[in-house]
């Protein structure tokens, strides 16, 4: 049975605490399974991942794993150390020493170890990293439920080789040579953000890594330069037949969380075979709960958030969108459509330094 989750892995502003505990309730109550832990601006599970969070953070995701151990939700957290496969001798012991401590202090079922964004500079940087995620097997407590790693080429969408370097003929089989039968691959479909994942997508990753492969699922994220400026409130579409191919399904949501919400409900209902009939009414009438009084209007104009985008409305749709969401300005999903709109999530190219 595919297990279903959210990968908090996106760039930009991070979720609050009362957000992630608003997430981990919503999983709860409509069958999701998961919560990964990996923002791209957490420096210390990047840049700095050899470093401690600071005592106030450590504390507030403590309490994140706690909660979600109480709603049957598996926590997890990814770890992605910038530049360890440049300096894994010098630096091996202090890493799994690291990676210890964050699966003993954070209660941690899932751990994802992750390898995107890596520039290729050398020809057997597989190997380097297979080196590393076997090592991570071998220290691994019992009460770790899934390891699953992420590949620098995540995807055969050739845009990686044009950002990361051209991937060596045997990245994909010197990768996954020889690791433990239970440790898992990340791959994202056939592109980095696919509109829709088919079975012959993950069928041909299995082949690749003659590997167990777990979905992670860049919709509806919105945090690059161009798609911040959309809010990706469709339902989910396609992703059918996935049950026997895939481990688990993780999304990657948007920076508005309240507003992902929308399309992660009609996930699982895909998974349940229903009609499109049955999950549009399901999604409709989630869409009446979280909107309010807003719901008709932001249904009529949805196109404008959805296709039309930030960058294109004009001064009178801004407005017309901000007059139909103050109707119930208090509900967190209008709030985050007017902050949208203020541009209080706005791209900034520095959250790309890593």
């Amino acid at each position: 049975m595919t297990k279903l989750g959210i990968i908090e892995g996106f760039y930009g502003r991070y979720y609050s605490f009362d957000e992630r505990v608003m997430l981990l309730n919503f999983l709860q109550k409509y069958n999701y399974d998961f919560y990964i832990y990996a923002p791209k601006n957490d420096r210390n599970l990047r840049r700095d991942y050899l470093q401690k969070h600071e005592d106030k953070t450590s504390d507030l995701l403590i309490k994140t794993s706690d909660i979600a151990n109480s709603l049957n939700i598996s926590f997890g957290m990814g770890i992605s150390p910038i530049n360890l496969t440049n300096e894994y001798e010098e630096k091996k012991d202090l890493f799994l020493e690291r990676v210890l401590y964050l699966v003993k202090t954070y209660k941690l079922k899932i751990l994802a170890l992750l390898f995107d964004d890596v520039i290729l500079d050398k020809d057997d940087l597989a190997k380097r990293q297979n080196q590393i995620i076997k090592d991570v097997e071998k220290i691994l407590p019992k009460n770790i439920e899934r390891f699953i790693v992420c590949p620098t080429y995540y995807t055969d969408d050739s845009i990686l080789d044009k950002i990361f370097g051209t991937r060596p003929l045997s990245y994909y089989e010197d990768f996954a040579h020889d690791l433990d039968k239970k440790t898992e691959i990340f791959w994202t479909g056939s592109k980095v953000l696919s509109s829709d994942i088919k079975e012959e997508d993950i069928k041909r990753a299995k082949n690749f890594f003659n590997k167990n492969i777990v979905l992670w699922d860049n919709y509806p994220v919105n945090d690059g330069k161009n798609i911040s400026n959309f809010l990706n409130i469709d339902k989910f579409i396609g992703r059918e037949n996935l049950q026997d191919v895939l481990t688990a399904h993780a999304i990657n949501p948007m920076l508005e969380p309240m507003l992902s919400t929308l399309p992660m409900l009609t996930l699982p209902l895909i998974y349940k075979n229903l009609s499109l009939d049955e999950i549009d009414r399901a999604y409709k009438e989630y869409a009446k709960e979280i909107f309010g009084k807003s719901f008709e209007d932001i249904f009529k104009y949805k196109d404008l958030l959805t296709k039309k985008g930030l960058n294109n409305l004009t001064s009178e749709d801004k407005n017309l969108l901000l007059d139909i969401v103050n109707k119930d300005i208090y509900l967190k999903a209008n709030q985050e459509v007017k902050d949208f709109l203020e541009n209080k999530y706005l791209f900034d190219p520095n959250c790309l330094t890593d």
